[in-house]
């Protein structure tokens, strides 16, 4: 029979894309330097013990506000696997850090997946797991090199020896924090890579858009060698849209607690006082208890001012550090040796000490004084007045 004319098959050309590498110049004091080129890693251990070592590598400032961070485990054993790096931030929030070196696809859909596989092993541990399982082992192993945690078998130790300026009250905010996000399996995961491509960003993306709760981030970590000299450069290249989280988690937060309050005028006048402290950049620092009034400084550090707690029920508040209802001033062991802020923020107590209703609060070593609801709804001017005159002394 005829030969089936199959027709002319056409060999398309491949073409092969080549990323040129970068390059850094190093600048000394008498203006000489090398030029050092950006080069691959030698292997992964190599980029896990940078990171250990230099946890400040990893850019979490650019993760968000209150996003330092120190770690509490390494290579951790969990039942799906040995997590690269876990950490915990000053809030309470659970990072973690999976660290990925090869450019392939495939590589990249493994390192996600074990990362929820990891976050599906510390869902609803307990505070007691979490420290047996994950802080105390990396604490007490020879792995552990930060001097100001390591031996120690208490992780409340652990966060005042880490952040010595982390007041009684912001330490049972922030694990009451990590309590609630070991519960509901709220973490940021972290990947650190040489590269990503087009692909894995969008797919990151994609996840922060349609995952409630728990975040997703790409740093490219880069090595620079020339002449025997090393240099590694950081930079966040995708995270969630920071603003419209945190806006949500805010307006939620404020919006459902006061509706659940049943007086109508102490809602309203609590109302009044949170959208003076919106319009203010007044800080409401949400808690599973309440929130706290904060404020930032000139020296770029958040300073709480005030505290809040909802009623449990008509004629109830619950009690926390001794704290109920609206309480204002501050904790002098906050502000440390810092004599102009002092200055400023006891010229703001003794201003909250002349409203009306206002009644001194010695608990937990505050400078404040306490309003009970019907004090709040009598003076919620003066109230709204006094953060005003605070942030005009502030700026």
């Amino acid at each position: 029979g005829a030969k089936k004319d199959r027709g002319t098959r056409i060999r398309k050309p491949r073409w092969k894309v080549r990323i040129m590498p970068r390059k850094i110049k190093i600048e000394l004091p008498d203006g000489n330097g090398p030029v050092l080129t950006e080069i691959s890693a030698d292997n992964e251990a190599q980029l896990q013990d940078l990171v250990r070592d230099t946890p400040d590598l990893i850019p979490t400032e650019e993760f968000g506000e209150e996003h330092s961070y120190f770690v509490v485990g390494r290579e951790t054993n969990l039942p799906s696997g040995s997590v690269d790096l876990v950490g915990l931030t000053r809030g309470g929030d659970v990072i973690i850090i999976e660290l990925k070196t090869g450019p392939q696809n495939s590589d990249f859909r493994r390192v996600l997946a074990q990362l929820l596989d990891y976050g599906s092993d510390m869902w609803r541990m307990s505070l007691d797991v979490f420290e047996s399982t994950v802080s105390r082992r990396y604490f007490t192993h020879e792995s552990c090199n930060d001097t100001r945690v390591k031996g120690l078998r208490s992780l409340r130790e652990a966060f005042g020896r880490v952040w010595p300026d982390l007041t009684e009250p912001d330490m049972e905010v922030t694990f009451r924090n990590l309590s609630a996000n070991l519960q509901n399996g709220t973490f940021e995961y972290v990947i650190v890579a040489q590269r990503f491509s087009t692909s894995m960003l969008q797919t990151l993306e994609y996840l922060n858009e349609s995952m409630s709760g728990s975040k997703f981030f790409a740093v490219e970590l880069v090595k620079f060698a020339s002449q025997g000299i090393s240099a590694y450069e950081t930079r966040t290249i995708a995270k969630p849209n920071a603003k419209k989280n945190i806006n949500e988690k805010l307006i939620k937060s404020a919006s459902e607690t006061l509706s659940e309050i049943v007086d109508e005028e102490y809602r309203q006048a609590m109302g009044n006082i949170f959208d003076a402290c919106g319009g203010l950049d007044i800080q409401l620092a949400w808690g599973t208890a309440g929130t706290s009034l904060r404020i930032l400084t000139e020296q770029g550090k958040r300073i709480t001012v005030g505290w809040w707690f909802p009623p449990l029920y008509s004629g109830s508040s619950p009690r926390w550090m001794g704290l109920r209802d609206l309480t204002l001033g501050y904790d002098p062991s906050s502000v440390g040796d810092h004599h102009a802020l002092k200055s400023k923020l006891d010229g703001y107590t003794d201003s909250v000490s002349r409203v009306p209703g206002a009644e001194r609060e010695t608990r937990a070593g505050l400078n404040a004084f306490h309003f009970d609801q019907r004090d709040v709804v009598e003076s919620e001017a003066e109230i709204v007045e006094l953060l005003f005159g605070l942030r005009r002394d502030e700026s």
